[in-house]
């Protein structure tokens, strides 16, 4: 779902995946990131469109972003991914 007036109305939106998604996090209102079983996906327009990436076998719990370069992912087994790429060079 995306809102654009702070939470008053609201608009399905598709992730592209039909992967289980587990944590969301934003670094601002443009730039976010959502990790799932075997999935990473990117937006640097506030989730108007997302970018995916393939994180290898892995099924990632939980994301944080520091900012809108540094971010880390954690998942099952131990798994932790680490960025500090910037747009375009997550995870």
């Amino acid at each position: 779902m995306r809102t654009v007036d702070g939470g008053e109305t609201w608009t399905q939106q598709s992730s592209g995946v039909t992967a289980h998604l587990n944590g969301i996090k934003f670094a601002t209102p443009e730039v976010g990131t959502i990790v799932g079983a075997g999935v990473i996906l990117h937006t640097v327009d506030g989730g108007a469109t997302w970018s995916l990436q393939d994180p290898g076998p892995v099924n990632l719990l939980a994301v944080d972003l520091f900012d809108e370069n540094v971010a880390i992912a954690v998942g099952n087994d131990g798994a932790v991914l680490t960025t500090t790429g910037g747009e375009g060079k997550r995870f």
